[in-house]
């Protein structure tokens, strides 16, 4: 491929973690598709992926923020999960 031959990427997603995603990109001057020309270029530059990826540890009485079925952020306490 030319150096500045350009491709096509395509990914599903559950549309309501795009439209979240593109309402915080939107918020930072980006596209997804800046967004994702970001994270590639930062897998090559770093030779990983640029951020790690794990399971929060949830534990006793720890402070999470949901958002409701209106789109709210709150912040739940949730207790006893050991």
């Amino acid at each position: 491929m030319k150096k500045d031959e350009m491709c096509m990427i395509q990914a599903r997603v559950n549309a309501d973690l795009k439209r979240e995603a593109e309402e915080i990109l939107d918020e930072l001057g980006l596209s997804v598709t800046e967004a994702v020309k970001i994270f590639l270029k930062q897998v090559v530059i770093r030779g990983c992926i640029p951020f790690e990826i794990k399971i929060p540890e949830l534990k006793e009485d720890t402070i999470i923020s949901v958002r409701d079925k209106n789109g709210n952020c709150k912040l739940v306490k949730v207790e006893n999960l050991k």
